[in-house]
């Protein structure tokens, strides 16, 4: 690999990378010096191999990249629900807490998921926090869905996948856990 910077060349148009016979050719910092009618850039020349090997490094580090901005998705998608959750049970709670108690929520929460099942979004929601294991314990995933059924937020068909879910995922922790 060769460095050269302040390279001045007359051609017509200068690419940014250019694959010659034995050589490939990496420019930045292109500028047009008008007054010489010239262009003016800095340059890295690179035999095909030294190329191959850097851009394998580039697939590496955009991989690992990706993995990292992945991880941090699955972080906010979590703490995402978990908030929704909280904010929910709070609402709940001030509701409880001063007697109103709505005849019905399902307008509230009635977005419906099309697709085979026709769950709710808080069915949805709470099935993914158990799917994924990120709750406590189980107690506190039953208490959710329990209130949740009380409040007409989730049908009493929901309410009976959940709790199988629950139960799957329960065994699974256990089984996980005697391996151990």
């Amino acid at each position: 690999m060769i460095q050269i910077k302040n390279v001045r060349g007359s051609m017509d148009v200068v690419p940014g990378i250019e694959f010659n016979v034995d050589t490939i050719y990496e420019r930045s910092n292109i500028i047009r010096l008008e007054d010489l009618g010239l262009w003016q850039y800095d340059e890295v020349q690179y035999s095909y191999r030294e190329w191959i090997e850097k851009s394998h490094n580039r697939i590496e580090n955009l991989n690992t990249e990706n993995k990292s901005l992945n991880t941090q998705l699955d972080v906010v998608k979590s703490t995402h629900s978990d908030l929704i959750f909280d904010i929910d049970f709070r609402v709940m709670d001030i509701e409880d807490n001063l007697g109103i108690v709505p005849a019905t929520t399902k307008n509230i929460i009635d977005m419906v998921i099309e697709g085979e099942n026709n769950m709710t979004s808080t069915c949805v929601m709470l099935l993914d926090k158990i799917e994924s294991g990120n709750y406590k314990n189980k107690v506190e995933v039953e208490d959710m869905a329990e209130r949740y059924l009380n409040r007409n937020r989730i049908s009493i068909e929901e309410y009976d996948l959940l709790m199988k879910a629950l139960d799957k995922k329960e065994s699974e922790k256990n089984e996980v856990n005697l391996t151990k």
